[in-house]
């Protein structure tokens, strides 16, 4: 049986589910395939020249997705209708225009990408890529809290694509389970990425959502008279996300706006590690920044938000709030004749003496002065006089007598000059020895020093991940499939390549530093041609 909902997998008999986006048709959950006919949604009809309806995603007071085939392009897409109403003035249409095309200007493998937009006289309409996922908040309710080690992956892939939106000036601004897709191979894509900030700076609640649902992920900063908005939002309903994957629950609740935004405003997070046991000490200080209830204390980016997660830097992200451990007493140089002990016991002081300081006539006889720097000038000093009286009586010295035996320094068939003061001018040459004697030579060697023991670098860490999912090799060796995070290597320079049957293999040399992070997270594998 063929998946209503998705019209790609089949319904498994053993389990019931669709085996693509795990529809079970007896959860109670249906989903309409209408024939176009059969609609009676006057917002889609005027849409009629541009789509042809195939079926029904999902239905809400506010808006419905359908599963819609672009007539131009033959594409099939995600199409989000909102009828009009009374509250969506000239201001709003104009808002939507301008964030629907910072939307469809976004191109990253985590962003469910925007194709169309526009307005008709009956609705807002936009479609998206048609994701064969399951919504982060039905995985949750279907499997329970996640694992840690699962939870920072997939926290890892939407801070990627909040970080990438955020530097081109485009906020999410309703991140919450429904918005993060999740398909069968653990690949993240984030929905209606910036589609929602032009409906003001609260997201519209669904009657049919409960008020959790709607405003749990709201930051403090956007409830009350002068509501603000950037960045910092959507780290803190990244937040949020990550407390609703580990403990199961969102950390504030409410049966009504006013109660929820006062929790959002006043109360406390439970720490994470209260409510969830195993989670390190640096996730829980990670995620309570985050949580902060004003924007300047949270972290300065996503990614160094992501980063503290990963335990990668966590002095340099410690809440200010935190004890810092005490530095030792400084040490005292004691001054000549008196100590600088502390007195433990109660102590009567002379007059004029500093307190805590022991006068002269309390302290223990004094050390005699050690000699050993006298000792060891004076051995230099016997060295010094036995080398002068060495040179001096030495031969060829100035003090030495005439000396017995030379060794000529001329060549063998040249005479020598001649010796002593009875020499005459024309002297009979001396007749050159019969042989030279052999000049003795002292060849010191000096004691090889050790070799250097070179100081451990501390290792470089990798996060690689690709769009869809390959074999990652570094270096030659194959390390499985992406997504890989927190991989250790070694300083230097690397040779990374991802592979698939059927696509491009992609490959980079890089080179890391020590300590260094590099995040390899927008890698695109593309389809070989036929």
């Amino acid at each position: 049986m063929i998946c209503p909902r998705c019209s790609v997998g089949e319904i498994s008999e053993a389990t019931q589910e669709c085996v693509v986006c795990g529809y079970s048709p007896t959860a109670g959950v249906l989903v309409d395939t209408p024939q176009w006919n059969d609609l009676e949604d006057p917002a889609v009809r005027s849409l009629d020249r541009q789509f042809r309806i195939e079926g029904v995603l999902r239905r809400g007071a506010i808006s419905s997705v359908y599963l819609a085939r672009d007539l131009v392009s033959g594409r099939l897409a995600a199409l989000k209708v909102l009828p009009l109403t009374p509250q969506y003035g000239p201001d709003v249409i104009d808002r939507f225009r301008s964030e629907s095309a910072l939307a469809a200007a976004l191109d990253h493998p985590h962003i469910v990408p925007v194709f169309h937009f526009g307005v008709t006289d009956t609705c807002l309409w936009y479609t998206m890529e048609h994701c064969q996922s399951r919504s982060l908040g039905e995985v949750l309710r279907a499997a329970g809290p996640m694992e840690l080690r699962a939870c920072l992956r997939l926290v890892e892939q939407v801070a990627s694509a909040l970080d990438y939106g955020h530097r081109r000036g485009v906020l999410h601004g309703s991140l919450k389970l429904s918005n993060v897709l999740v398909d069968a191979d653990g690949w993240v894509r984030v929905a209606d990425f910036g589609m929602h900030t032009a409906f003001g700076p609260l997201p519209p609640r669904k009657p049919d959502a409960s008020i959790e649902e709607s405003y749990g992920h709201v930051a403090p900063e956007r409830f009350g008279t002068s509501p603000l908005f950037g960045p910092a939002s959507d780290q803190y309903s990244l937040a949020i996300l990550i407390y609703a994957c580990l403990a199961g629950r969102q950390p504030f609740s409410g049966d009504t706006v006013e109660e929820i935004a006062r929790a959002h405003l006043t109360t406390p997070p439970p720490r994470l590690a209260d409510v969830r046991s195993g989670v390190p000490p640096h996730v829980t200080l990670a995620v309570g920044r985050a949580l902060s209830k004003k924007a300047a204390e949270r972290f300065p980016t996503i990614l160094d938000f992501s980063t503290a997660l990963a335990g990668v830097g966590t002095s340099r992200f410690t809440p200010a709030g935190t004890a810092t451990p005490a530095l030792p007493p400084p040490r005292v140089t004691p001054s000549p004749g008196r100590t600088t002990t502390p007195v433990t016991g109660p102590l009567m002081m002379p007059e004029g003496e500093p307190e805590g300081v022991l006068p002269r006539d309390r302290l223990p006889p004094p050390r005699p002065p050690r000699r050993t720097p006298r000792i060891a000038a004076g051995i230099l000093l016997v060295a010094a006089l036995g080398t002068l009286l060495w040179w001096w009586t030495s031969p060829g010295s100035p003090s030495a007598g005439p000396a017995t035996t030379q060794t000529s320094s001329f060549p063998l068939d040249s005479a020598p000059p001649a010796v002593g003061p009875s020499a005459a001018p024309h002297a009979a040459p001396v007749e050159p020895p019969p042989s030279r004697a052999p000049v003795e030579t002292t060849i010191v060697r000096r004691p090889t020093p050790p070799p250097l023991v070179a100081t451990p670098q501390r290792p470089a860490r990798l996060f690689i991940n690709a769009n869809p999912w390959g074999e990652l090799s570094l270096d030659g060796q194959s390390l499985g499939n992406t997504p890989k995070a927190d991989l250790q290597v070694t300083p230097g320079t690397h040779r990374i390549s991802v592979t698939r049957d059927g696509f491009e293999p992609w490959e980079r040399t890089v080179t890391v530093r020590p300590g260094e992070v590099l995040r390899l997270t927008d890698i695109v594998l593309r389809e070989l041609k036929p």
